[in-house]
């Protein structure tokens, strides 16, 4: 379910809204995404796994959750790894993702 644009700022999660502002999207509507519903390119790869290593040398018993955003007004992906109320940011321009296509039985 799609979140209505005139939503009031304290009806949307708070997760979302401080990734907004941390990259200067402020006013955007980042809609969360299922991350089994999403394949992304090899190079996002590559960089999540760089994020995740520097976040288990940091501390090895970290945990980090991964949870994606569609920016609603663009094409991006948002994928962010939060650890210890830390966030680690990747933007995904449009042409490094989509939506794997459903497969109905």
């Amino acid at each position: 379910m799609k979140e209505s644009p005139h939503a009031p700022h304290s009806a949307r999660p708070e997760l979302s809204i401080r990734i907004a502002a941390s990259l200067g999207l402020a006013g955007s509507i980042l809609n969360e995404v299922d991350l089994d519903d999403l394949s992304v390119s090899d190079s996002v790869m590559e960089t999540l796994e760089d994020i995740s290593a520097n976040i288990i040398s940091k501390n090895p018993e970290a945990e980090a959750g991964l949870k994606a955003y569609w920016i609603e007004k663009s094409d991006e992906l948002v994928l962010c790894a939060a650890s210890e109320g830390n966030l680690h940011l990747v933007r995904v321009p449009g042409r490094h993702w989509a939506v794997k296509p459903h497969t109905y039985h």
